[in-house]
Formats: C-alpha cells, structure tokens, sequence
C-alpha cells in the first residue's frame, strides 16, 4: 500500500521536482559515503595523536563534531523533502538554515588552518622580510575575504521561508559566496604550492616528501574549486531545478577530508624524512687513502683526505647539507 502511494506521489509530481529530488538523492548518497571516510580518518588521527599540541587537537575535534552535525542535518533534511513531503519545494524546514550555517564554519575553519600553515612557512622560506609581511598581509585579506563570502551566504540564506525561494534572486549566494570560496581554495593551493617549490633542495628523498605534498594540495586546491564553482554553473543553467543542492552534502566533507587526510600522511612523511640522511662511510678505503698519504711527502694532507672522504660518498650523499635537512624537515613539519 505504502509503495503504491510512493508511485502515485511520483506520478503526481512535476518533473521539476523530479529532477530536484533526485540530484538531492544523489548528492545525499554521495554525503554519506564521504562522512564513512571522514569518521574512519578521525579515528586514524585521534588513535596516533599524542604528539600533537591540545590546541590542534581541540581544533580537529571541533571540525569532526561540525561534520557530524552537518551529517545529521543532512539526514533530517532528507527525510523531511524524501518521506514527509515528497515533491513539495513550498515545505519550510529550519534545518536547511542551520545546515548552510554549519557547511559556511567548516569551509572558514579548513581555509583557516591552511592559511595559519602558511604563515608559519613562509617566515622559514622567504628570506625577505619584505616579501613575508607581504604574504602575511595576503592571508590577513584572504581570512576576511572567506568570512565575508561565509555571511553572505548565511544571510542569503536566513531570509528564505520555503526551499523554493532558494531560486528566486539569490544570485549573491552563489555567485558572490561560492565564487570567491572558490578563489580563496585555488590561491591557498597556488602559495602553498609555490613555497613548497622553493624548498626544493636537490636531495631526492626530501624532494619526493615535497613533491607529494605539492601535488596534494594542487589536487585539492583544484578539486574544492570546481566543487564551489559547479553550484555557480548549475544554478546558471538550472536554476528552478535546483540541481545545486546536491552538492551542499559532499561538498564541506571534501574540506574535512582535506584535512585530515593530511594530517594521517604525517607518519609516513616523517618516515621518508628519517631516511634523508643516511652517511655510511667506508673505513677500509678511508684506511688505504689515508696510508697513500703518509706515504707521500709533497701531498696536502687535508685536501687528500676531504677527497677520499668525499670519493667514496654516494652523489647524492656528497652534496647533503645537514643543516639545509633539518631546515626543509621543519618546514614541512609546518605544513603537517
């Protein structure tokens, strides 16, 4: 009986609200699948987190806490839109405020953390004071900016009744709030990127560690960006569809996975840095040489012995700074 009621609903419903429901189903499934994995990257870091300083850790625990709600939002909106009202856009729910609110402090809370990352690279990167002062004042416009961006949305969002209103001249939602999240993400990706290339030394296993997270964080940056950009053109294109919610589920669990993500690879980074510097000196050949030179009078007894020392050096070894590791390992301790 309640399948035939189900099927007499559909039939009854216009294919406008069709199409919406089923990009919210969609969007919602995609959700849900995301919020599996955010919870298994939450336990992974909490498990492994007894170095990390109380503040990071009540920082993380905030942003898994605001994903759970925004999961439980979700569920709440989807039962009131799938189940209580089936097709009907005129039904007023207060969750679809609180959710907006919720997605707008997880997005500023990641964008924060990156940018906090940042400032503290860039006084270990940048020589010039000039250009850290410069840099930092960029994070300090690029902060206000995410809040900014964040208030219009939530404004926009707070002055609607129904869901169907979020149709009706809310252009500053969209064009003003998601388009400057999305150059916030792509400048965050585009800095993070370019300090990490400026560390780049020579020395091949550093190197790699700062070659993954330059790619990390250009894949991110690009992804986060075109998830934002994406409710643009689909409130563009479709607007009274309203094909764009279904990205309001997956796309704040994008900006927790992000982030913690990058905090769970820090074993293994540190792990690929501890092999950096590995000086295995061979003592018989140093023994040999040194024996060539007592033999011989007119050599010079350092140089002889700073170019057996270095001729039996793997190149990569021979042109190691200890100090320059230990610089990079700190900066890309900053970053993780």
């Amino acid at each position: 009986m309640g399948f035939l009621l189900l099927c007499s609903m559909a039939g009854n419903t216009n294919p406008s609200a069709t199409q919406s429901l089923s990009a919210y189903f969609f969007g919602f499934v995609t959700g849900t699948v995301l919020f599996g994995i955010v919870l298994r990257e939450g336990y992974r870091y909490f498990k492994t987190c007894n170095e990390d300083s109380l503040k990071q850790r009540l920082l993380v625990a905030i942003l898994c806490i605001l994903d759970v709600f925004h999961f439980a939002l979700s569920v709440h909106l989807g039962h009131f839109y799938l189940l209580e009202n089936f097709g009907n856009a005129n039904a007023s729910v207060w969750s679809v405020k609180v959710l907006s609110t919720v997605q707008v402090v997880i997005v500023w809370l990641v964008q924060c953390l990156y940018l906090i990352r940042i400032w503290n690279l860039s006084k270990r990167v940048l020589s010039s004071r000039k250009l850290v002062l410069i840099l930092q004042s960029a994070i300090v416009i690029l902060l206000a900016m995410g809040l900014g961006a964040g208030l219009v949305v939530i404004i926009g969002v707070d002055s609607i009744e129904v869901m169907q209103d979020l149709t009706k001249d809310k252009w500053a939602i969209y064009y003003l709030g998601f388009g400057v999240t999305a150059a916030i993400d792509m400048t965050i990706s585009i800095i993070m990127v370019a300090l990490l290339h400026r560390s780049i030394t020579g020395i091949k296993r550093t190197d790699g560690v700062l070659s993954a997270l330059i790619h990390y964080f250009f894949s991110m940056g690009i992804l986060t960006s075109l998830t934002a950009l994406a409710y643009i053109v689909l409130y563009s294109l479709m607007p009274e569809e309203m094909s764009f919610l279904g990205l309001a589920f997956p796309n704040s669990r994008l900006y927790t996975l992000s982030f913690l993500v990058l905090l769970n690879a820090r074993d293994k980074l540190r792990e690929d840095l501890d092999k950096t510097v590995t000086f295995e000196p061979d003592f018989d050949s140093l023994k040999i040489r040194f024996k060539a030179m007592t033999e011989s009078s007119n050599s010079d007894p350092n140089s002889e012995f700073l170019t057996s020392r270095n001729s039996h050096m793997s190149p990569e070894i021979r042109n190691v700074n200890v100090s320059n590791v230990g610089s990079h390992s700190s900066r890309v301790e900053d970053i993780v």
